[in-house]
């Protein structure tokens, strides 16, 4: 935990005339975790959420703060990161490597790169690949991986796309896999990939993308919040086309396709403890009542299970000389 989180917490409560009483009522938590935390110590991720949920607290406005959070985030999920099927299943690793073919002799950012299974599937494609993640548990079993597979192309770097120091005109590719919509200001990474991605090179971003309907996009992304607090956006199909239409990339390859999730198997993607029931609860309430969230929400076998939408979008960096 870093100082700023319980110095926030304390001048929320005290802003909102709480007691420590009434937040443990309110969280369900036990006055002596309020005040271990109030107090500087180190508590249960799931309880520190509970804590800001409560307080209406937006850590998304102190970015220095998101990022830390991100970190901290990500790091909870590195042991378990290399069974998401996402990423383990060649049919979906197959959609990027096709989409980017051919990588001989390209340098590539794999951004946002967790555990490395996409870095490691272009290890004998690529020329060079740079693998960055801001979170220090994945990087480190990345960086594992390479040592015993005496892998020489591949430099997994620790670090933050918001804060990045990469030469100009650097990348021939930059994919970026389900990172976009943990983005704190998506504005700054699309001004930073536009800078060091070179004239005609391409950006992959493999995505979740939301319901356009707005009632479906609130529930979406408030459920994904709760799940992990990492977690910003959710675009729509079209805010990413006009996104990296905006930066001026163009030449668009689309390929839409579905996952389909159990509620078991998402919570644990995200290392989310939910002991109380509380999300399960609310997303079997909603399937229930018809609400599908724009993602065919249902209750099957006494478990809620859905479906995520997809894309894959590539497209050329157009810059202007």
């Amino acid at each position: 935990m870093i100082e700023k989180d319980f110095e926030s917490v304390v001048e929320l409560r005290k802003k909102r005339k709480m007691t420590q009483r009434d937040l443990a009522r309110v969280t369900g938590l036990n006055i002596r975790t309020i005040s271990r935390f109030e107090n500087g110590e180190t508590i249960s991720a799931t309880s520190e959420k509970k804590i800001y949920i409560a307080l209406g607290y937006d850590f998304l406005q102190d970015t220095d703060l998101y990022l830390e959070k991100v970190k901290r985030s990500f790091d909870k999920q590195a042991s378990g990161y290399n069974e998401y099927t996402l990423l383990t299943d060649n049919k979906y690793l197959s959609r990027i490597l096709n989409i980017g073919y051919p990588f001989k002799d390209k340098r590539v950012l794999d951004l946002g790169c967790g555990t490395g299974l996409l870095s490691l599937s272009l290890a004998d494609k690529a020329k060079d690949i740079v693998a960055l993640d801001i979170s220090n548990g994945m990087i480190n079993s990345l960086k594992a991986k390479i040592k015993k597979r005496e892998i020489k192309n591949i430099n997994a770097i620790k670090g933050d796309i918001h804060n990045t120091e990469f030469p100009d005109n650097f990348f021939d590719t930059i994919v970026c896999v389900l990172s976009f919509h943990h983005f704190h200001d998506i504005s700054r990474v699309m001004q930073i990939l536009k800078r060091i991605l070179k004239p005609f090179g391409e950006i992959i971003v493999v995505d979740i993308y939301s319901s356009s309907n707005e009632g479906d996009q609130i529930l979406q992304n408030t459920c994904e919040k709760i799940r992990d607090f990492s977690h910003n956006k959710f675009f729509t199909l079209k805010e990413l086309k006009e996104l990296l239409k905006d930066f001026d990339f163009g030449g668009f390859e689309v390929e839409k396709f579905e996952v389909k999730r159990n509620y078991k198997d998402w919570i644990k993607m995200a290392n989310f403890e939910d002991s109380d029931k509380i999300l399960f609860n609310l997303l079997k309430g909603l399937a229930l009542n018809g609400i599908s969230m724009g993602s065919d929400l249902r209750l099957e076998e006494n478990t809620v299970k859905f479906t995520q939408n997809m894309v894959t979008i590539k497209a050329i960096n157009f810059k202007n000389f």
